[in-house]
């Protein structure tokens, strides 16, 4: 029996953000998901979101790394931060799988 290789072991996380506020919830996820496609494109994952129940998946370091991404982008939305395309890709021009800044 053979294991993958740490950096190919895939997982899911789910996670619940909070508040549960739909305004909120749509700035993070952007028009038509398309932060969430952003972030799954970067990092290598598949997110799914309903409501406020989000699911991540794919390679176990960048699970990891996409939960605490969308937690640290909630909490600015929260705060009143706006999210675009332009400040996303900004933001994930600093993420490494396994490393947030």
């Amino acid at each position: 029996m053979t294991s993958e290789p740490p950096h190919q072991q895939t997982t899911q996380q789910s996670l619940t953000l909070e508040p549960n506020d739909a305004r909120y919830l749509a700035m993070l996820c952007g028009q038509l998901d398309s932060h969430l496609r952003q972030i799954e494109q970067r990092l290598g994952v598949h997110i799914s979101a309903r409501g406020n129940q989000f699911l991540v998946e794919g390679p176990t370091v960048n699970v990891a790394t996409a939960a605490q991404l969308l937690t640290h982008l909630y909490a600015e939305v929260c705060q009143g931060v706006e999210l675009g395309p332009e400040s996303l890709h900004l933001q994930l021009q600093h993420v490494e799988p396994g490393v947030l800044a």
